[in-house]
């Protein structure tokens, strides 16, 4: 975390009023333009001396990593789940936060789903979530990318690796990875390949997603499927194939997933009503979360079980690359993508903070419609308009405006002349229960009526966008006219 530090000389002035022994600091807001406390990169590697990769350089590992849609795997990974043997049992050496359980365990399965019970998702169609009639009928946690009836597919002569479904674990960096690796790869290796992963992967989600500019992943689960085909095919259409991957990321309170989706050439199995012949039609494949037990499911539309279930490949635009989808899972499903059609999913907006001081000037992240350059962005606290500035498709940032009223507010976004349909709530805090994003080192000078100085700091994540942008600085304060000893 980066932090600027700056003093306030003795000329601070508080608005033209007179110096009162009982003036109380409420705010220091900190702008850079109309943002008041934003992309922090620092060189978390930089202490990485060795090589990853057989010689090539930890950095130059961690950019080749995120210039691809998929991340790393390799043939010595792939397991051995096949057309008569679809589950496999993984124990995790740590706790893992999903949809407000923890688990230390999961089964991985040819049919495109990471589940933490023995018993499969129904294989009935539509999938409906959740299942009304548990515990009468099993209802399972699990994590579907691509949740249809696959069968391992065919290589092509052009393919290095494989078909099948490849699982990569890497645990804290403290241990020398949960996978085998090949013989002649030395312990200082691994961990450095491993750390070179996880540098990309933190990197990803810090700007992939609202909300994680300051996560890091302690231990990470790859998962993928390559070259797995759908159930009932006809004679040849073991080529008809889809390759998609799940990336799940925890420091053991909260979880980011990634669905990396690099070829979808089939939707539906024969027993979902897809042809023998090209698994196309009938119900297509389910696409989200349940959290199990009947209580709560995420699904995640237009796609799921939709004949736009295709169109996975070509969007998300998470970091820039067309196929990759991001979601929080920890306790919610918030999803980093937007993916509103009218008549087909409901128009969601997410907030990052939640809340904020009454007092204004804090920057909120949204994601909720697909933002352009070109349109304006409008949202509404309670009463009050403010314009949002553009970050990227599935980002914008608004400013809050100054609200005298303390607790839930509605919060309405729009794009362009269109109407308030995107909303959802904001917490308004009083200001001495506020988070702090401005710090004054020294909490008593801010008591005093003329400090000589007040050393000042934040963070730059909180912030802008722009490093070396300038800064103008407001101080706040108020007084009592008049104190009443109880």
């Amino acid at each position: 975390m980066k932090f600027f530090i700056i003093k306030c000389e003795s000329e601070i002035s508080f608005r033209g009023m007179a110096p009162s022994p009982v003036w109380i600091l409420v705010a220091l807001v900190v702008c850079v333009g109309q943002l008041c406390l934003g992309q922090v990169n620092p060189n978390r590697y930089q202490n990485i001396q060795d090589v990853v990769d057989k010689n090539v350089p930890v950095q130059e590992n961690i950019r080749r990593i995120r210039d691809s849609l998929m991340y790393p795997y390799e043939q010595f990974e792939v397991t051995k789940i096949a057309d008569m043997n679809v589950l496999v049992q993984y124990n995790l050496r740590f706790p893992l936060p999903f949809y407000g359980f923890y688990f230390n365990y999961t089964w991985i399965s040819l049919h495109g789903h990471i589940a933490f019970s023995q018993s499969p998702p129904s294989t009935l169609r539509p999938l409906k979530l959740p299942v009304d009639d548990w515990p009468t009928k099993p209802d399972p946690s699990f994590i579907g990318p691509f949740h249809m009836e696959a069968a391992i597919g065919e290589k092509s002569e052009a393919d290095d690796l494989n078909p099948g479904v490849y699982v990569r674990i890497i645990p804290d960096i403290g241990s020398a990875s949960g996978n085998v690796k090949p013989n002649d790869w030395t312990p200082d290796q691994i961990r450095m390949e491993e750390a070179a992963v996880k540098e990309a992967l933190t990197e990803d989600i810090q700007s992939g997603i609202i909300g994680a500019e300051f996560f890091t992943p302690k231990h990470v689960i790859i998962i993928t499927w390559r070259n797995v085909t759908f159930n009932g095919g006809s004679t040849g259409t073991k080529k008809i194939s889809n390759t998609f991957q799940a990336v799940i990321a925890t420091d053991e309170i909260l979880t980011y997933c990634l669905f990396n989706y690099e070829q979808l050439k089939w939707t539906s199995a024969t027993n979902a009503g897809g042809g023998p012949g090209d698994g196309l039609g009938g119900i297509p494949a389910f696409v989200g979360f349940n959290a199990g037990n009947g209580t709560r499911a995420f699904e995640y539309m237009p796609y799921s079980q939709n004949a736009r279930i295709t169109n996975l490949v070509y969007n998300g635009q998470v970091n820039g690359k067309s196929g990759r989808h991001i979601f929080r899972i920890d306790e919610e499903i918030n999803s980093g993508v937007c993916n509103y059609e009218p008549g087909l999913s409901s128009p969601e907006l997410f907030l990052s903070p939640q809340s904020g001081n009454m007092l204004g000037g804090v920057l909120v992240n949204m994601t909720g419609p697909c933002f352009s350059k070109n349109q304006r962005i409008k949202a509404k606290f309670k009463d009050v308009e403010v314009t949002c500035q553009y970050r990227n498709r599935n980002h914008a940032t608004c400013l809050t405006p100054r609200i005298f009223y303390i607790g839930y507010i509605d919060v309405f976004l729009t794009i362009g002349d269109g109407a308030f349909q995107f909303a959802t709530q904001f917490y308004l805090e009083p200001p001495d229960e506020a988070k702090e994003v401005v710090y004054v080192k020294n909490r008593e000078d801010i008591h005093q009526t003329n400090p000589l100085s007040l050393d000042v700091e934040w963070s730059t994540g909180n912030l802008t966008y722009n490093q070396g942008a300038a800064v103008s600085l407001t101080l706040w304060a108020y007084r009592f006219d008049q104190l009443i000893v109880t």
